[in-house]
């Protein structure tokens, strides 16, 4: 006996199914608690089926295959789609930073050019060449 409707049980397994499925991460769900615990030992009354004799022939297991590898190919190409996208956010983030920084330095010091005297180099009285 659940303290969960099978309705919950069923519904929590099928969304973790379409994420696995779909390659995303599990974000959602609180895998120590009471729901996740009694969804998994639910599962083990459901034991996925066989290939066979779901796939009759070798014909249908591989059609299942490649319809399997192009739905994969999909799935992956608009992850790297979004990778590609948030990569390009992150790092033109990081270069106005940056930029934000330079400008707000040379304001902060007028001019990012040194004179020699600024730097203690220039030609003091006190200064003997000795080469």
């Amino acid at each position: 006996a659940y303290s969960h409707s099978e309705h919950e049980l069923a519904s929590l397994l099928h969304n973790l199914d379409i994420n696995t499925h779909f390659r995303m991460p599990n974000v959602y769900y609180q895998t120590q608690g009471t729901l996740y615990s009694e969804a998994m030992s639910y599962r083990q009354q459901f034991p996925p089926p066989p290939f066979y004799p779901r796939f009759q022939t070798p014909e249908a297991w591989n059609e299942y295959r490649r319809a399997d590898q192009v739905e994969y190919e999909a799935i992956m190409d608009r992850n790297e789609a979004v990778f590609y996208e948030q990569y390009g956010a992150h790092m033109r983030a990081q270069e106005e930073q940056r930029a934000a920084a330079s400008a707000s330095a040379a304001a902060s010091h007028g001019s990012p050019m040194f004179t020699l005297s600024e730097l203690g180099m220039d030609d003091s009285p006190g200064f003997q060449n000795f080469m």
